[in-house]
């Protein structure tokens, strides 16, 4: 009650004490989540910006851990639905992406093999079970919560696979994609 009436009023030792008592316990927690350690620290951080920023919400009566907890877990749950709306206009920004400027059914200049072959590529260069998830979501057409029923594994899991499978594409299409539409530019 004493440590958190410090907080309240600012005392820069007590904060100091509250970081440093719990800042390891936090990122370890928050890393759960992200999978990205830098990610997980701003997650953290943040949290404590917050409980420095409003004072006026800290319950005398509580424990202030546990608020520190509450908080990251919130800022956790808000980055990961905040990277799966990112994620769904990228993936449809790639597939928009890997089409542009050519037709499928015809394709003169032979783009769609090449990028069929780089595909393959990259494909073969995942993960056994990120490769899985990524055939059964995107060829198959398989909703993440049947995905991870089928694997048993968390749905999170299923998500986390996938976000980090759509970037490997978007790193390793980036270039070659560029070239192919600037190619059917050029030469259409």
């Amino acid at each position: 009650m004493e440590f958190e009436r410090k907080i309240i009023e600012h005392d820069m030792v007590a904060f100091q004490e509250l970081y440093n008592n719990n800042i390891s316990e936090l990122v370890a927690f928050a890393y759960r989540f992200t999978y990205d350690i830098e990610i997980a620290k701003d997650l953290v951080h943040d949290a404590f910006v917050w409980i420095w920023d409003h004072p006026e919400k800290i319950n005398c009566q509580g424990n202030i851990e546990a608020l520190l907890l509450h908080i990251v877990r919130s800022n956790c749950l808000n980055y990961i639905r905040d990277l799966d709306i990112q994620d769904k206009n990228q993936e449809k920004l790639v597939e928009a992406s890997i089409f542009a400027g050519m037709d499928i059914d015809d394709d003169p200049y032979g783009q769609k093999d090449e990028l069929i072959k780089r595909l393959k590529k990259i494909m073969g260069s995942l993960p056994e079970k990120s490769r899985v998830i990524l055939e059964k979501h995107i060829v198959n057409g398989t909703k993440v919560k049947d995905i991870a029923s089928e694997m048993h594994i968390s749905e999170s899991t299923v998500k986390t696979h996938l976000k980090r499978t759509m970037r490997v594409l978007r790193e390793n299409m980036a270039i070659f994609l560029f070239t192919s539409i600037l190619f059917i530019y050029l030469f259409s």
